[in-house]
């Protein structure tokens, strides 16, 4: 956690209420998709988070979802808790942000490592009522014999009005020793995943979302296929 020290030790004893900000959420979902894959075998998604702001720049907050990996054959895995802390400047009209993440996971198998960390650059940039997004995250430790993973993300999201908006992403995720060839080798492992869909915030609290999502690798198994997702959730915020 070595951004999440330094988050903290660059912060001065400031007292003042505005210096903070802290936001929650908490909704439900169809199905828990996460860079194009399934991770709730095609069940409801339950989940909550939390953060907490300095300044909007510097940043702690964790989230929570149930999982279940049978897909895979791991029957154990029940709830991913993520932890994650960095820092968002603004370099004109671009917001960077620059962070680290740890992806915990309860009843993980005994023979089998779910839990990884990751750090990530992303950057976002306003045009009119568009705002485009580049994310670019190494992980050092993927699950499995994978250890270094790749991923790549660019979005955009065009917000039509107070309560409608139009996003999508299209990404790209690179697995190191990840499969075995015929020739008993150890090969990469590499997919494209997008989506796209659309959000009414029907209240200044609760939002509604209903997205497509999909893989280029099929063959990978049902948690890769297409999925329709419905969501409902709360934000709350002060």
């Amino acid at each position: 956690m070595v951004v999440l020290v330094c988050a903290l030790a660059a912060m001065p004893s400031a007292h003042a209420a505005d210096d903070w900000a802290f936001s929650g959420n908490l909704g439900l979902r169809s199905t828990y998709m996460s860079r194009g894959i399934g991770q709730t075998d095609g069940k409801s998604s339950r989940f909550f988070g939390a953060d907490v702001a300095w300044r909007d720049t510097v940043y702690v907050g964790m989230w929570s979802s149930n999982v279940d990996f049978s897909a895979s054959g791991d029957t154990h895995t029940r709830r991913e808790y993520d932890v994650y802390a960095g820092w968002r400047p603004k370099v004109g009209i671009v917001t960077l942000d620059v962070g680290y993440a740890y992806y915990g996971y309860s009843h993980q198998p005994r023979d089998t490592r779910v839990s990884y960390s990751e750090w990530y650059v992303r950057g976002s940039v306003p045009v009119g009522p568009v705002v485009m997004g580049l994310s670019v995250n190494y992980s050092p430790d993927y699950p499995g014999m994978v250890q270094r993973a790749y991923y790549t993300e660019g979005t955009v999201a065009w917000a039509i009005d107070d309560a409608w908006t139009l996003s999508g992403v299209v990404a790209h995720q690179q697995e190191a020793h990840a499969v075995f060839r015929p020739n008993g080798h150890i090969g990469s492992f590499g997919y494209n995943a997008w989506n796209l869909g659309a959000t009414w915030r029907f209240t200044p609290t609760w939002s509604a979302d209903l997205r497509y999502w999909n893989t280029d690798a099929h063959d990978a198994g049902d948690p890769f296929h297409p999925h329709l997702v419905a969501s409902i959730k709360a934000d709350f915020s002060r």
